[in-house]
């Protein structure tokens, strides 16, 4: 059972994109960051262009890794200690096995109580039927128009 370094790899993928002769080899390019590994599954989970978690989670072999379409990043060890920091801050996952920033990571950092919650997760609106202009009574009364029961404009 190969051990995955816990850290940022790059995760290359070819594609195409369009049909007939106007058809285009494209390469995609993934960041994932790895998570605990359990056994041959390892935990990844995907980063945006800017190296901050996408809240999208996957799971793969760890014989993915040793292939060369996952590739480890050595430079990405110190944004990998940020963001398991971070994440252990907010409590969404258990630090990797053999993290050198695990042991640092120990402290939990207090969320903000003050920070609203999401809008996912705020009360559901109070929301009653009536007048959505919020006009005044008398205001209501002033702008009822009669029902004339004319026909026909001939017949007036």
């Amino acid at each position: 059972m190969p051990t995955v370094k816990p850290g940022i790899y790059l995760e290359k993928k070819e594609g195409v994109i369009g049909t007939g002769h106007t058809a285009k080899s494209a390469e995609y390019r993934f960041f994932w960051m790895t998570l605990p590994q359990e056994g041959e599954i390892v935990k990844c989970l995907l980063l945006d262009q800017d190296f901050n978690p996408t809240g999208i989670q996957d799971t793969k072999q760890s014989s993915d890794f040793e292939s060369d379409t996952i590739v480890y990043i050595p430079q990405g060890d110190k944004k990998y200690n940020l963001l398991l920091k971070k994440l252990l801050a907010q409590g969404k996952t258990a630090p990797a096995k053999k993290a050198p920033a695990a042991a640092a990571g120990k402290q939990k950092a207090e969320p903000d109580s003050k920070a609203s919650p999401k809008w996912w997760e705020q009360s559901e609106k109070k929301i009653e039927p009536g007048d959505i202009f919020g006009r005044k009574e008398e205001d209501k009364k002033k702008g009822q128009t009669k029902i004339q029961d004319k026909k026909n404009w001939w017949e007036s």
